[in-house]
């Protein structure tokens, strides 16, 4: 397995989704739809972020604005085939601090604050298979 990052395309709708398109063979594909905006995505901004698993490798931080005037922050990591949602969804420690934010929010606000630590896996197959 070589260290290339396969292309991705990222695009913004009106019907409050992210789509994430993966480049393989000769085009892009449909690989996932990211929900949780309440009005469409107006705009988006990707940079790199230090990875909480690997000191080699960096994260992406994908940052959406949208009609409802909301940010969302979305982590975009690379996983090895022998991880499963659920240790990169918890392995960093970093949710537990935003389940205790979450706490937090929701005891000031009335219960009426809702922060996701949902983790979407996709995966794409490069030349190597």
């Amino acid at each position: 397995m070589t260290d290339a990052l396969a292309p991705i395309l990222i695009a913004g709708l009106t019907d409050r989704r992210i789509r994430i398109y993966t480049y393989t063979g000769d085009r892009f594909h449909h690989a996932l739809s990211l929900e949780g905006h309440e009005d469409w995505v107006r705009c988006l901004s990707i940079t790199s972020y230090p990875s909480s698993s690997s000191t080699e490798s960096a994260d992406l931080l994908l940052a959406s604005g949208s009609q409802d005037n909301y940010i969302r922050l979305w982590r975009i990591s690379r996983i090895t085939e022998g991880e499963t949602s659920d240790s990169v969804s918890h392995g960093d420690g970093g949710l537990d601090m935003l389940d205790e934010f979450e706490r937090k929010l929701a005891g000031e606000a009335g219960g009426s604050v809702q922060i996701s630590t949902k983790a979407h896996v996709l995966s794409i197959d490069g030349d190597d298979g």
